[in-house]
């Protein structure tokens, strides 16, 4: 039996890729997964999250960014329904690596995921 075994997929090859898609998609680390797209209440929750975050006068120096930027944490690409920077972006930036907070929205599909595969690994980028 012939197993072909293929070579993982770089960051800098994913991310080069990415740019020339039309679909988006996030990186595991290893290879390309297809997003999806979301509802109504989705996008409202996510809404309601940044919203929260700029409001509040304890995040004045920081920004609320929704799902339209990647977040890169422990070599995978993401993006995150909501996240929050406290340092200034350059204007053209389309990845950013080190968000102090971010929103995922759990729905039925993905909340194994969201809950604990994307938690652990945010964890270990952040801490090691």
């Amino acid at each position: 039996m012939s197993v072909s075994l293929r070579r993982p997929m770089s960051l800098p090859e994913f991310l080069a890729r990415e740019n020339r898609e039309e679909l988006r998609w996030e990186f595991n680390g290893v290879e390309p997964v297809a997003m999806t797209g979301g509802t109504v209440a989705h996008e409202a929750i996510a809404r309601n999250n940044r919203i929260s975050v700029q409001s509040s006068p304890a995040w004045q120096r920081c920004q609320a960014f929704g799902a339209n930027l990647k977040t890169e944490v422990a070599g995978r690409i993401r993006y995150p329904d909501a996240f929050v920077v406290c340092h200034p972006l350059p204007p053209r930036a389309t990845v950013v690596k080190d968000p102090v907070m971010i929103f995922e929205i759990l729905s039925d599909n993905t909340s194994r995921i969201d809950r604990i595969e994307k938690v652990a690994r945010k964890r270990r980028g952040i801490v090691g």
